[in-house]
């Protein structure tokens, strides 16, 4: 490349960092970071939508100086000041007008969760990756930062158990197929047997149930009617022998002949643009508790770490 590495002059600390802008605002750093992302496709709607959220909250917490002055101090004092943020804080009329330094010094203040900390700081450390990486920043002071979990087991969502899962397969409404609806038989098998989240499995359509070198599976994909949460989201899942035992495809096959398109035509889109709710409506508040099985820790998405823990206990390597 014509660059004598022996001549440190060429490659020197001192000669990139002068290449770097100095006056990048905070804000400027943000648009371009989530236009880039946005133009890559590698964000869904929602996606933009909750990390613009996230990123709206640093610049409440620092102000929109120079990227320039975000030091690694600057990052821990967010850290800290994330630990004290309330908890819908938009929404609440409590904490109008008032900066985070007046809101840590109220009292009953229910804060976010230390894994919805987490998840912000994950957000800034790849804002400030894709800036040095581009050249606009010079370091990632947010790099490896989070804290630590320290949510009682009991609070956080476990997957399904063997007892949960023989209460929710195990009702009559399942051994008499007895549901008035096919969504609410199939969906938790679905989701049992691939992993595959919740609005992956409402939308899917009759002919996303297709053949692969004599395999059959779930193509998951992001067309005009359907979305999935990013562009890795997009894959083909094995539809397990369970299903196949249990006719999932005699079932898609007689809708095709009826001239139905989508494999659950009772679910309709909603106003998040999902065709998930009403799944959830009924199967979160209503038939988990019918059949024993407490709402507040298990909801649908438990199905998901269930597969998932399940690999794991087999050995199936990560990839």
């Amino acid at each position: 490349l014509g660059i004598d590495l022996n001549d440190t002059e060429d490659i020197s600390t001192k000669t990139i960092a002068q290449t770097l802008p100095s006056s990048l605002l905070l804000s400027d750093l943000i648009e371009k970071y989530c236009e880039d992302c946005i133009a890559e496709g590698s964000w869904s709607q929602t996606t933009e939508t909750q990390n613009r959220q996230s990123l709206d909250i640093l610049q409440f917490l620092i102000g929109d100086g120079s990227c320039d002055s975000i030091d690694r101090n600057t990052a821990r004092d967010v850290r800290e000041k994330l630990k004290h943020y309330p908890k819908n804080k938009n929404k609440n009329r409590r904490y109008k007008g008032l900066t985070m330094e007046q809101i840590m010094e109220m009292d009953d203040v229910e804060t976010i969760a230390p894994k919805t900390v987490n998840k912000n700081l994950t957000i800034y450390n790849s804002l400030f990756l894709w800036g040095k990486r581009e050249k606009l920043v010079e370091s990632n002071p947010f790099e490896k930062l989070k804290v630590k979990d320290n949510e009682a087991p009991g609070d956080k969502r476990s997957p399904f158990d063997k007892n949960d899962l023989r209460k929710i397969f195990g009702s009559p409404l399942y051994t008499t197929h007895d549901f008035v609806e096919p969504y609410r038989y199939w969906t938790p098998l679905i989701a049992l047997f691939s992993g595959a989240r919740l609005n992956e499995i409402a939308q899917l359509e009759v002919t996303d149930i297709q053949q692969v070198d004599d395999i059959y599976v779930f193509d998951i994909n992001d067309t005009d009617t359907k979305r999935t949460k990013n562009k890795q989201s997009i894959r083909q899942v094995p539809v397990h022998s369970k299903l196949i035992e249990l006719g999932l495809i005699e079932y898609r096959d007689r809708l095709e002949k009826r001239g139905d398109t989508r494999l659950f035509p009772e679910l309709t889109l909603d106003a998040r643009g999902t065709y998930s709710r009403k799944i959830s409506d009924w199967f979160n508040p209503t038939y988990l508790p019918a059949v024993g099985v407490d709402p507040s820790k298990k909801k649908f998405h438990c199905f998901r770490s269930t597969l998932a823990i399940e690999l794991e206990d087999v050995g199936t390597p990560h990839e």
